[in-house]
């Protein structure tokens, strides 16, 4: 993942929205690689106002979501933005969005050079709901008494926390993102969403073993892409 909007530019992403409009439904000038996007815009990489990266978003494309309880999931979701993207304007998308620093700085004062080169990738996580954005807590402490649910805890990767999840809550009520936990200190975040296979991008992985069943009893699978913040966006 390019870091600076430079390096990005080396690397064939290019901008896509209005050229010279950092502020609107999404704060930072958004890249994506074309190459990489033909199927499904898996990456979209947001940077700030002196081109040092700000945020990661992915989306889905409507026109794979052939399953009617898949496409109302991903319309009730307040996370998702519903969007036109270049890939294919006649399509609808559904994009998920975290910040990695302060939204409000993004287009307005950006991270200096020194900053960048103290924070690397950033310095909080914020997770786009709707006109809100959530900051995720730094530490797995201050996760008590929050709606996060302790999850597994897997090996190489750290421990999982879900959106108030349960064993018989509905697969409709499912919110499309984790966080990952490594020695009490958040390491790694992930968008999730269902439709499996159905979102083909080398970015994205499709746990096999990954199928939730609510009180419907529907059974749904997913999709994931994880992003590792390893570089610490918490600061002890």
């Amino acid at each position: 993942m390019p870091l600076t909007k430079t390096k990005a530019e080396k690397k064939k992403f290019k901008q896509i929205g209005e050229k010279n409009k950092c502020s609107g439904d999404f704060q930072g000038y958004r890249y994506m690689k074309e190459n990489d996007s033909k199927n499904a815009p898996a990456l979209i990489l947001l940077y700030d106002v002196n081109g040092y990266i700000a945020g990661i978003q992915t989306s889905f494309a409507e026109k794979h979501m052939k399953d009617p309880n898949v496409k109302a999931w991903f319309k009730k979701q307040r996370m998702f933005h519903e969007e036109s993207l270049p890939v294919n304007k006649t399509d609808t998308y559904y994009t998920l969005t975290a910040y990695l620093v302060d939204p409000k700085i993004i287009c307005s004062v950006g991270r200096t050079k020194e900053e960048f080169k103290h924070e690397a990738a950033g310095t909080n996580l914020y997770l786009k709901n709707g006109t809100h954005n959530i900051l995720i807590p730094k530490h797995e402490s201050d996760l008590a008494n929050t709606n996060w649910t302790l999850g597994a805890c897997f090996p190489s990767m750290g421990t999982h926390y879900w959106y108030s999840t349960s064993k018989d809550m509905n697969c409709k009520e499912f919110q499309p993102f984790f966080l990952l936990y490594n020695r009490k200190k958040l390491t790694v975040f992930g968008f999730v969403a269902f439709g499996g296979w159905k979102f083909s991008s080398y970015r994205y992985e499709h746990p096999p073993e990954l199928s939730y069943r609510g009180k419907d009893e529907e059974s749904w699978s997913h999709t994931t892409l994880i992003v590792d913040i390893g570089y610490s966006p918490v600061k002890a």
